[in-house]
């Protein structure tokens, strides 16, 4: 699994699905540091599905932290191929 401060991602070619979760003070402009991505290719899929459990936990967990009065929105997109 490959992982940095701003994007998590297993191994693979083929993405499988990706939580995007952005945040900021002026809406629509999102700020780079609260930027954070979780991707997971269909090889880590066929692997172990309880990869995509774990993933969107995480995600949604990260995106709650966000709400709070420091920051006025919090946005999350989530694609699945």
């Amino acid at each position: 699994m490959s992982t940095d401060e701003r994007h998590k991602r297993t191994e693979g070619t083929r993405l499988r699905c990706s939580w995007s979760v952005t945040a900021g003070l002026i809406l629509g402009d999102p700020m780079p540091e609260f930027t954070r991505t979780w991707s997971i290719t269909s090889e880590a899929y066929e692997k172990d599905p309880a990869c995509f459990a774990k993933f969107r936990d995480e995600a949604l967990e990260y995106a709650k932290a966000l709400t709070d009065p420091g920051l006025n929105w919090v946005h999350v997109d989530w694609i699945y191929i």
